[in-house]
């Protein structure tokens, strides 16, 4: 089994946490599943998202930072989305694999397993789905009077 293949995620594991190091939080374009917003809403969480152009459901910036991050922490790191839960796995649409983000300079002190890597999929092909439904219904909205 590859280095790689086995995820540990717990706090005193995370190398975020013990790098001291929220860079990908920084100006983020973190992307919601329906799921996420949900589950943020639940714990308490208002107005942390907005749509863009493609329809995604979006976190929002606040001084260059996602709105989350407080004291160069995560403030909802329990309820945090999917995309952040598995970051710096990410899918790379150019070549259709899930890959480790070069972004993150600790990228390779992560480890994740096969069903980290279908997750990720799955979350992907969730918010895909998603759009599609929302920009429909925009679509909808923008032409009263046709089926």
């Amino acid at each position: 089994m590859p280095a790689d293949a086995q995820y540990s995620m717990t706090r005193s594991k995370n190398p975020c946490f013990y790098n001291d190091c929220h860079r990908c939080c920084l100006n983020t374009r973190m992307t919601l599943t329906e799921a996420d917003a949900a589950r943020l809403e639940a714990a308490g969480c208002r107005d942390f998202f907005f749509v863009n152009d493609d329809q995604d459901l979006q976190l929002i910036n606040k001084d260059g930072h996602c709105i989350f991050l407080v004291n160069g922490r995560c403030s909802v790191h329990d309820d945090r989305p999917e995309g952040c839960r598995l970051y710096p796995l990410i899918l790379d649409l150019s070549v259709d694999r899930v890959v480790l983000d070069a972004f993150c300079p600790w990228a390779k002190e992560f480890t994740f397993t096969e069903d980290d890597r279908v997750e990720l999929r799955r979350s992907v092909t969730d918010e895909e789905s998603e759009n599609r439904i929302r920009a429909a219904s925009r679509s909808r909205r923008e032409r009263p009077g046709q089926a």
